[in-house]
């Protein structure tokens, strides 16, 4: 593997992330949340309530962005927190009706243009090796330099499998 390959992966993923954060601050704009957000409120509509560690887990962010992220949401009146009755340092998160209103209004955690190209002109053998590179990608810059997992965790390649043969 040469300079020039690294060049143009690096120059790929910086690509990813910009159309990342121009989609999420369009999503801030239009619908009152950050892609960070969104994500939070899927995974609660999709699971129900949940803990802060357990989101941390599913969204890949660490507990310290989740806590001023659910701070503002919970501000904002989008998601609920709950203290365990057993043990008063675990709380759960819970979905409000604003919450629900705005996962409700996205169509996709992904910008709807992208979403729509995805759907209809890649074909789905396709679509599966895309999401097989990417996630594959993700386990890969997950790591840190003594090749363990960073903090916020890294998807399982068990995980990534299971999710693919759910689609």
């Amino acid at each position: 593997m040469d300079d020039a390959y690294l060049g143009l992966l690096y120059n790929s993923l910086r690509t990813i992330t910009r159309a990342m954060n121009i989609y999420s601050r369009s999503l801030h704009k239009n619908a009152g949340v950050t892609g960070p957000q969104l994500s939070i409120l899927l995974v609660l509509e999709a699971a129900g309530p949940m803990t802060i560690s357990e989101i941390s887990r599913r969204v890949h962010l660490s507990q310290g962005t989740l806590t001023g992220t659910i701070q503002r949401m919970e501000k904002n009146g989008l998601v609920t927190r709950s203290r365990s009755s057993e043990d008063k340092r675990k709380s759960t998160l819970h979905l409000a009706e604003a919450g629900q209103r705005i996962v409700a209004s996205v169509s996709s955690p992904l910008p709807a243009e992208f979403s729509e190209w995805l759907r209809s002109d890649v074909p789905e053998w396709e679509q599966h090796m895309i999401l097989g590179a990417v996630q594959r990608l993700a386990v890969l810059v997950s790591r840190d330099a003594r090749g363990g997992a960073h903090p916020v965790g890294r998807p399982e390649p068990k995980d990534l499998a299971r999710q693919l043969e759910a689609l």
